[in-house]
């Protein structure tokens, strides 16, 4: 079964093959390096869809914060939009043998000035539920088999 957290280790390993920026969760609010990004898992949808399925949407959020000023930075941030959709592609590695679809991108800039890159990547996958057994083991059956002779 694919995990949230494998999730979240695998986009942030695929950020680290091309930039060598900081990356961060939703936790740090002050204190962080530019450039750098932020990594946040958005669910939109689990579900049970079955006795032996479950459905999972997630919106990969990555907001950009740029060192950059001027147009610089806004030039900055749009080859960001570029590169890190070229980098994603339409699938994602969690783990060995493992991988899911990316399907749709957008952006928006965001921020009390709208100068703060966020890209937006859907990813909707099926998983296996994992088989659970209710029923009880006999732990000893004593069988007394009487032949009639």
């Amino acid at each position: 079964m694919i995990k949230v957290t494998e999730i979240y280790k695998a986009v942030n390993a695929r950020l680290k093959t091309k930039y060598n920026y900081r990356t961060y969760g939703q936790e740090v609010a002050e204190g962080y390096d530019k450039p750098s990004f932020f990594v946040n898992l958005i669910p939109k949808i689990i579900s049970n869809e079955s006795v032996f399925y479950k459905r999972f949407a997630y919106t990969i959020s990555i907001t950009y914060f740029s060192d950059k000023t001027g147009e610089v930075k806004t030039i900055d941030s749009l080859k960001k939009i570029d590169e890190i959709q070229e980098l994603f592609g339409n699938n994602l590695k969690i783990k060995e043998g493992v991988s899911i679809n990316l399907s749709d991108y957008s952006y928006d800039f965001v921020g009390n000035d709208a100068d703060i890159l966020q890209i937006s990547i859907d990813t909707e996958f099926y998983d296996k539920i994992p088989a659970v057994d209710e029923n009880d083991i006999a732990g000893q059956i004593n069988i007394n088999n009487k032949l009639k002779g």
